[in-house]
């Protein structure tokens, strides 16, 4: 008999590069996998830093994210398995730095990520997504409708930073009802 859940989708995004976003990423499937929750982490940086963090090594698998994002390849071929059970993941390549640009012409480029990933929704409980560095325009953009957005800060003035990031996607929430955030303070 195969499992069949609600799949919640979690993004970590920051304005700013090195704060955790991916040391928080892979914290955050780990414990969630050792946890025996079906999660998969999806590695949308071009450093493949959450890829190399669950022990794959950059290079050694054949499909990416690249590839899901493009519509060369199926969703169920990009995925790798992990060391941990519960968790999988769809690493990253350095070709993301391009797709952009590849894709600058294609009409609804946004919802590339969020179709791709249709065929495996309700295999995992949790899809746990890092992020490059975002404008949070550009995220609100490219992300699942529904993605519950964990906005990552350090230090003492996180609190102010998030009453700004909030105040931002209030606006977004009018277009984008199921568009939920939270802080993560380190």
């Amino acid at each position: 008999m195969v499992d069949f859940y609600n799949t919640k989708i979690i993004a970590i995004a920051n304005q700013k590069g090195g704060v955790g976003k991916t040391t928080s990423s892979v914290n955050i499937a780990a414990y969630l996998a050792i946890s025996e929750t079906p999660t998969l982490l999806i590695d949308m940086d071009p450093q493949g830093n959450a890829t190399t963090g669950v022990g794959i090594s950059v290079g050694t698998y054949k499909n990416s994210v690249y590839d899901l994002i493009i519509g060369k390849k199926n969703v169920k071929k990009t995925i790798l398995n992990t060391e941990l059970k519960y968790l999988d993941i769809i690493p990253s390549s350095g070709k993301l730095v391009g797709a952009e640009v590849e894709l600058v012409n294609q009409y609804a480029r946004e919802k590339f990520l969020k179709e791709g990933l249709g065929n495996i929704l309700g295999k995992y409980k949790y899809i746990i997504i890092d992020n490059k560095v975002y404008n949070f325009k550009e995220f609100e953009e490219k992300h699942p409708g529904g993605a519950k957005v964990l906005i990552h800060y350090r230090g003492r003035d996180a609190t102010k930073k998030f009453h700004k990031v909030k105040q931002h996607t209030d606006k977004v929430k009018q277009t984008l009802p199921n568009f939920q955030i939270g802080i993560l303070r380190v």
